[in-house]
């Protein structure tokens, strides 16, 4: 990696100016007594760099030295003289003449490497590391608990670091209602030791008692709340053991008077009537927009006057919600008086607060579930009330006649209770694990200031919670470090200039096909825009949708076979026309009755030869040409070999008549980087190269010079006794007459047959060699 060079060698380098030398050989063969020599010369003289001269490289300079005397040269006395030079030991992403957009996810040996051993220079295209790149390799894996520092921001515990402390069951911070929230940082850079594999978010806890309606949440900052802390085992329950001795003495002998005296009662007691709901309930699912209402109905309970109604409601929030961040759903009296209710549930945030159960004292059968929400989807499980009614009226009785008596005495009795009793709290500690291993993705530097929280939500239970620890568990696999040379990196590029000439969008990618063309001719042959056809640029531009190009130029290539590739990758021609840089994007090669061509041929439109022969040639392509099953491969490794993904298709109709064929190396394409280009493509061509193919060469009456390459017209081919056959014109020219030749002016053209419906004014539709006459072709 460059170290040691002058500042001004990245700009002469990558200059585009400066492009690799062309070597010209030049021999002479031997004459007159002189003998044969031999002469290279190089398209451009060294480059001069901060007054450092730099020579391309040039070996075995033939017979130089002989032209020249050996002390105009250093050392060189020698036949054959071979002189070289030591390039820059840096790789070259992108030339600046060329400004690539991004680079990312640079990679060594394979591997992400450390953002703090490299730097990335965007501008000139390169990724400059600080000392000699470093891969590594796993292997074996190891765990890391990563314990936390400090207390977080927020935290209102009692005693929070106590849970910073590992392997401590006897030390814990505390939460509950009022002191809610754990919160706690790590603020040391954990170092990169391997690869990271999971990560897990450690809670280790016991509560007092167990939560009926209460709970705790696990939170992790800037990714939200990560789950709810499990509940106590089920035999995790309170011991209590005790014993009780009560010693008392008393006479059995009793003397008191007994008598039925005058007296009366008032019966108090008020009956109360349990219910039911008659409809509302059951678990549906139920929806309610603002202002909407769910109607519960209970049976009627009877005459008499109600005391009170006591409701309860199985509610179940069925997770879909919005409005405002405190949402509140009641339930409500639906007539009678007087208006009454009480809330049933609560979302303040991510809390959820039930109520098990109310008063709505008002003689109403039906009860109305109201909201504040914009949207609320629930469920009503079960619905039941208590009707208390008044009392009844007071009831007098009357003494009887009975009266009788008899006497005796009570001995006051004694006791003296002796009671031991011990219980002990639940406090099995119970552990957690959350896994975060998404949110961290594989980056040491992300638990550095990142803080998790426990969090106590209810008000309903008032337990204390006990946090013995809370930390991450981190599992990696341990490196082997090696020095390399393999780097490579995403890169995205080529990018358009401020002004948006390529793409219209300042700065953005270039990469849909008709504006990588327009850069093949503005920025890599310097042509001036006149050159480009802009009809038929924004045409082809509004078909190119889902097609996009992107690859690397790794070696000398002409711009004509960048052309033929990139038209082959987005079935499009670019070509010459007049003058005019021109684009087509290639129809399907699929037609039917329905399709309209540009222009019929008719029989008279078609050129005689001398003989009085129709100008008309007709050539079949063989069947080693067709292609009936594809896997088309794409994605290229360009920093290795090979391709990530394969798209497959075949064409049934074909390989039923030919046999499964198929061209591997036609379906390279390393240019298509999306699977919904690599699938219109395999449909393209299976019907491109399905069957063999029809091509006709005619020559037409110079009234016909509109014709362009990509029209589909209708000809009549003598060959098929078909009318109207739809073909596509691969290319129309235009041929000068002579006199003296007896020959007119003329427009030749190449046509091919689509495949498809032709219509015919035979016997209606027929597939081709089904009826043996007339009828339709399919080709």
């Amino acid at each position: 990696m460059r170290t040691d060079y002058t500042s001004g060698f990245n700009t002469s380098r990558n200059s585009k100016a400066n492009a690799p030398v062309n070597l010209l050989k030049i021999e002479w063969p031997a004459m007159n007594g002189l003998p044969a020599l031999t002469l290279r010369l190089a398209d451009r003289e060294g480059i001069v760099i901060n007054s450092v001269i730099w020579y391309p490289l040039i070996n075995d300079m033939g017979d130089l030295d002989r032209l020249v005397s050996p002390d105009q040269a250093d050392s060189n006395s020698l036949p054959n003289l071979t002189a070289s030079v030591v390039n820059a030991p840096v790789d070259l992403f992108s030339d600046p003449d060329y400004p690539i957009k991004a680079i990312s996810n640079v990679r060594v040996g394979g591997h992400l490497a450390d953002s703090g051993d490299f730097s990335i220079d965007v501008v000139n295209g390169e990724v400059v590391f600080s000392s000699k790149p470093k891969k590594s390799d796993s292997i074996d894996t190891k765990f890391l608990q990563a314990q936390n520092d400090v207390v977080g921001a927020g935290n209102s515990a009692i005693n929070p670091t106590n849970a910073n402390i590992p392997n401590s069951p006897t030390t814990y911070a505390k939460i509950n209602q009022s002191a809610a929230v754990l919160s706690l940082r790590q603020t040391n850079s954990l170092a990169n030791i391997g690869t990271i594999g999971k990560v897990l978010l450690r809670v280790e806890h016991f509560v007092e008692e167990k939560l009926p309606n209460d709970s705790m949440t696990a939170h992790v900052t800037g990714v939200g709340q990560v789950g709810t802390l499990s509940a106590p085992a089920a035999d995790d329950v309170v011991v209590s053991s005790g014993t009780t001795d009560i010693t008392h003495t008393h006479l059995d002998s009793l003397g008191f008077p007994i008598s039925d005296p005058q007296h009366q009662h008032s019966e108090a007691l008020p009956p109360k009537i349990t219910q039911n709901a008659l409809s509302g309930v059951g678990g549906q699912t139920i929806g309610l927009s603002n202002g909407e209402q769910h109607i519960i109905t209970f049976p009627d309970p009877g005459p008499g006057t109600w005391a009170t109604a006591e409701y309860g409601f199985g509610f179940e929030w069925s997770g879909t919600i919005n409005g405002p961040s405190t949402v509140d759903v009641y339930a409500n009296n639906y007539g009678g008086s007087p208006s009454a209710g009480y809330r049933l549930w609560r979302r303040q945030g991510t809390t959820e607060t039930y109520t098990t159960g109310g008063n709505i004292n008002t003689d109403t059968n039906s009860i109305r579930i109201t909201h504040n929400a914009t949207l609320i989807v629930f469920k009503i499980i079960s619905a039941t009330r208590v009707v208390t009614m008044t009392a009844p009226l007071q009831v007098s009785t009357q003494a009887t006649s009975v009266s009788t008596s008899k006497t005796g005495s009570l001995t006051q009795h004694s006791s003296s209770p002796g009671i031991n009793s011990t219980a002990e709290k639940a406090t099995r500690s119970v552990v957690d694990f959350f896994d975060i291993t998404s949110h961290v993705n594989g980056d040491w530097n992300w638990f550095t200031n990142r803080e998790s929280k426990v969090q106590y939500n209810g008000s309903s239970d008032g337990r204390t919670a006990f946090i013995v620890h809370l930390a991450y568990e981190i599992e990696y696999a341990r490196r082997r470090i090696q020095f390399t040379d393999e780097v490579n990196a995403d890169i995205q590029g080529v990018k358009d200039d401020s002004i948006g000439t390529l793409t219209g969008t300042a700065n953005a990618l270039v990469e849909r096909p008709d504006h990588v063309y327009k850069w093949s001719i503005l920025k890599a042959l310097n042509l001036a825009s006149s050159v480009l056809d802009p009809i038929s640029l924004v045409e082809a531009g509004g078909l190119f949708s889902g097609y996009l190009l992107a690859g690397v130029i790794s070696n000398k290539i002409s711009v004509r076979e960048l052309w033929n590739q990139w038209g082959k990758e987005s079935r499009s021609f670019f070509y010459w026309d007049l003058g005019l840089a021109k684009i087509l994007f290639r129809q399907l090669n699929l037609v039917n009755t329905s399709t309209i061509p540009a222009k019929t041929i008719l029989d008279n439109m078609v050129l005689l030869d001398s003989q009085n022969r129709i100008r008309f040639k007709s050539l079949r392509t063989p069947i080693e040409d067709v292609v009936n099953k594809i896997d088309l491969r794409y994605r290229k490794n360009w920093s290795s070999e090979g391709y990530k993904s394969v798209e497959s298709g075949e064409d049934a109709e074909s390989i039923n008549q030919f046999g499964k064929k198929e061209k591997p190396i036609d379906f390279e394409f390393n240019w298509i980087r999306s699977q919904t280009a690599a699938e219109d493509l395999v449909s393209f061509y299976l019907q491109e190269r399905g069957l063999p193919r029809d091509i006709y060469e005619i020559e037409l009456l110079l009234d016909n010079m509109e014709i362009e390459r990509g029209d589909i017209i209708e000809v009549n081919p003598p060959t098929h006794e078909l009318e109207n056959v739809k073909v596509m014109v691969l290319g129309a020219g235009r041929s000068i007459g002579s006199g003296s030749g007896n020959r007119m002016d003329s427009v030749p053209i190449i046509v091919r047959q689509m495949r498809g419906f032709v219509g015919n004014t035979g016997f209606g539709l027929q597939a081709f060699g089904g009826s043996g006459f007339g009828g339709a072709e399919i080709n």
